[in-house]
């Protein structure tokens, strides 16, 4: 995805702040110093990680590492 002139990106969790309203593609998250309207265009991808196993891992499926240490051969 490329970003869009003029735009920002925050990667994060949420703790204390809840979703007052959905009006279209426009949300309004509430939070303990106010509130914030977040417009999501339909192209934007919406992730929720889960700790998965190795029977999740199919041809195809798609994961995120988000730790792992180099070997000596350069393989992780």
């Amino acid at each position: 995805m490329r970003p869009v002139p003029e735009s920002t990106m925050t990667n994060g969790t949420t703790s204390g702040s809840t979703v007052a309203g959905i009006d279209g593609s426009t949300i309004v998250v509430r939070y303990k110093d106010g509130e914030k309207k977040i417009v999501v265009p339909p192209n934007v991808p919406i992730v929720r990680y889960e700790i998965g196993n190795n029977s999740d891992l199919k041809t195809g499926a798609r994961f995120t590492v988000l730790a792992a240490t180099k070997k000596a051969d350069g393989t992780l």
